[in-house]
Parts: structure tokens; C-alpha cells; sequence
């Protein structure tokens, strides 16, 4: 199976991390704008002008995050909505630190956070563009602010904004936004090929547990797996054909109704047999003759789970066995009757010829005088062959 289409590296949208994402970031959001109004709310010189924009900007964070929400259900490509919503995060913290005062806000780290969540949906390239826009939004509010355009809103009067402050503020949150987008596109890219990894060993072993599934069922002898207790656990299409027991009816049943002289567990231990013959009670009550063996199953570190039963119905085999057994014995009784016959027919062989000499004894005696009168031939022991 080719695992290229569902693991492609470019699909940077996990649904689960859109998820905690979808989940989290309204949480963070009303933390923080809270903790915001809130604390200009217990400010003794609150301004109730940047209050009305702190609720203004709730808001419409609100509206917002339903909107998206909706959206992100309902989109076929969220890495596009993502792009979006990335963009008003940041417009978002940027209001959210001029409102809380600007270079005296403690909020500018939220712009790590939207860097993060970049990384984990997006290319690297986007991350370091978003690194870039958060140091563009917030080096331009700290430049306005020094240059007067933009009004410095504080909690505290003692705030003032002089260039050294402004330059090192911006240096300092630079760096950090920029690191912050290499390590976290660094370990995003890890952690997404690892996901992929991990989905596509997931995947090959599913295949090659469905595989084992498939030839467990189609092996014609039968598997049984019993437990510590000796209740069967597990049964297969070989073992239900032969035994005419389901799964459903033979499970957590004890071995003993399906091979009552099979001994399995020696002590507290199981009891292997490499070959062994026991009888099979099916489920018409009948027993038949089976061959089986016995291993110990054991999981991935050594510990023993159960004992394997592998079984055959040895029902045909034994008539083969029987109907072999009556053709030796019958080849033997022709192999008897044949030898007999043969002893028999050599004495009745002789009995014959004698008894045809006797049946032509005058023609024996006149041969005999004829022999007489002609010695030579005697000497050649002619007429002495024919006597005998």
C-alpha cells in the first residue's frame, strides 16, 4: 500500500493540534485581556477611555473566535484560515500592549506564543515571517510612542519613554522572536516527521495485523489459546470447522469440554507437547480422534500469556491408516496362498509324469529288447537314458 497520499510532509494541519489550538487560544486570550481589565479596573487612576477599548476589544475577540470557529469546521483548507487568524493575533496583542502601556506592558512575550502556534501549522518560512511582523508591530508601537504619534498609556506615571529604552526593548524582543521561530519551526518539522513516522509504522502494523488475522483464519488446522486458568481465549475458522463450536460459545469455556484427557498446566505451569493424540468432543457430542501440540505464547517482553493449541482431526487419516492395515494384511494372505500353491504343484508335477510312464509300459518293455540288440548304442548310454 502506498502511504505517500496520507502522509504527505506538506500537510502541516494535524486535526488534533488545530484542535487543542481551537480550544486553548480563547482561554489564553480571556486570561490576559481579563487580567487587563481587571487591572485597570482596580487601578486608582483608571481611564475609563481605554477601558471602553479593552470591552471594545473583547469584543471583538468574541465575535472573532466564534467566527473562525465556524469557519475552521466548516473550511477545507484550514491552513488558509490559519494564515488569518495568525495575522489578527497579532493585531490583537499589539492593541492588547499599547492598552496596557506600551514599552511598561509586561504582555509582549503573547507574540511567542503566536509564533509558536505558526510553527506547528505552518512552513518554517511563515514562521519567520511571522517572527518579523511581531518585530515590525512591536518596534513600530514603541517608535510611535517615542516619537509622540501614538499616546503612552499607563497604569503607573512614573513610565517614560527615552530612545535607550526604546532600543534595547526592541533589541532584546527581536532576538527573542526570532530564536523563538528557529527553535520552534526546528522542533515543529521534528515533531511533524515524527508524527508521520509514528502514522506510518500505525499503519504497516495494522496491515500486518490484518495480515495475521487473514492467515490465522484461512490456516485449515485448528488454534486455540487458553489463559493461566485453562479457559480458551481465542479461537479460529480452522478450529470452529473441525470442532463445529463458534467463538461466541466456546469462549472463556474450559479446555477440559473440548479435550478432556489433554493435560495442560503442570503445576503452575503450562505443559508443552511437541506431538501428541487426544480425542475431540464436537459439538454433537461425538469424540474424534485429533493430533495436536502445545507452545507458550508470550508477549513482546518475555512475559508468558497463554498456551497455543494447534490441533487436525485425524478422523480421515485413520481409515487411511485402517484401510492400509486390511490391504497389507490381504497382500500377505496372497502372498501365502501363492507360495502354496507353488510347493503343492511341484510334487503334483512329478505324481503326473510317473503316473504317464505307467500308463506306457509296453511300449517301455519292447523299447527295452531293441536296445539290446544294438550294444553300441548301450555304450553311448542311449537306450540306459531312456530307460531311466
Amino acid at each position: 500500500m502506498d502511504h505517500s497520499a496520507s502522509l504527505a510532509p506538506g500537510d502541516k494541519t494535524d486535526p488534533r493540534f488545530l484542535h487543542w489550538y481551537l480550544l486553548v487560544r480563547p482561554l489564553v486570550i480571556a486570561l490576559f485581556l481579563g487580567g487587563g481589565i481587571v487591572n485597570q479596573v482596580r487601578s486608582a487612576g483608571s481611564d475609563f477611555q481605554v477601558l471602553g477599548w479593552l470591552y471594545l476589544l473583547a469584543a471583538l475577540c468574541l465575535v472573532q473566535s466564534l467566527s473562525f470557529l465556524f469557519l475552521f469546521r466548516r473550511s477545507q483548507q484550514p491552513s488558509s484560515l490559519f494564515r488569518w487568524q495568525a495575522c489578527w493575533d497579532l493585531l490583537f496583542v499589539t492593541a492588547l500592549i499599547f492598552l496596557t502601556g506600551g514599552i511598561g506592558s509586561h504582555l509582549s512575550f503573547l507574540y511567542i506564543f503566536i509564533i509558536f502556534s505558526v510553527s506547528i501549522f505552518l512552513s518554517r518560512r511563515e514562521v519567520f515571517v511571522a517572527a518579523s511582523a511581531a518585530a515590525i508591530l512591536y518596534g513600530g508601537l514603541l517608535d510611535l510612542q517615542y516619537y509622540s504619534v501614538l499616546p503612552v498609556v499607563s497604569f503607573s506615571p512614573s513610565i517614560s519613554v527615552n530612545s535607550q529604552e526604546i532600543f534595547y526593548d526592541i533589541f532584546i524582543n527581536v532576538i527573542v522572536f526570532y530564536l523563538i521561530a528557529f527553535l520552534s519551526s526546528l522542533l515543529a518539522e521534528r515533531l511533524r516527521y515524527s508524527e508521520l513516522a509514528l502514522k506510518k509504522r500505525e499503519i504497516d502494523f495494522e496491515e500486518l495485523e490484518n495480515l495475521n488475522q487473514i492467515i490465522l483464519e484461512n490456516i485449515p488446522s485448528g488454534l486455540v489459546i487458553i489463559n493461566n486458568a485453562g479457559r480458551i481465549r481465542s479461537f479460529n475458522a480452522g478450529a470452529t470447522k473441525i470442532t463445529g463450536y463458534a467463538l461466541e460459545t466456546i469462549y472463556n469455556r474450559p479446555i477440559a469440554d473440548l479435550f478432556p484427557d489433554i493435560v495442560v498446566l503442570d503445576g503452575d505451569r503450562f505443559k508443552t507437547v511437541s506431538r501428541g493424540e487426544t480425542p475431540l468432543v464436537d459439538q454433537q457430542g461425538g469424540q474424534r480422534p485429533v493430533g495436536f501440540s502445545s507452545s507458550t505464547v508470550r508477549d513482546v517482553s518475555g512475559e508468558i500469556l497463554g498456551l497455543l493449541i494447534t490441533f487436525q482431526d485425524l478422523t480421515r487419516l485413520k481409515e487411511m491408516e485402517d484401510q492400509l492395515k486390511r490391504a497389507d494384511r490381504l497382500a500377505a494372505v496372497g502372498q501365502l496362498a501363492a507360495g502354496m500353491a507353488h510347493e503343492i504343484r511341484n510334487p503334483l508335477a512329478s505324481i503326473s509324469g510317473s503316473v504317464q510312464l505307467l500308463m506306457e509300459g509296453e511300449k517301455l518293455e519292447r523299447f527295452s529288447g531293441l536296445c539290446s540288440a544294438f550294444p553300441a548304442l548301450l555304450r553311448t548310454g542311449g537306450c540306459g537314458g531312456a530307460a531311466r
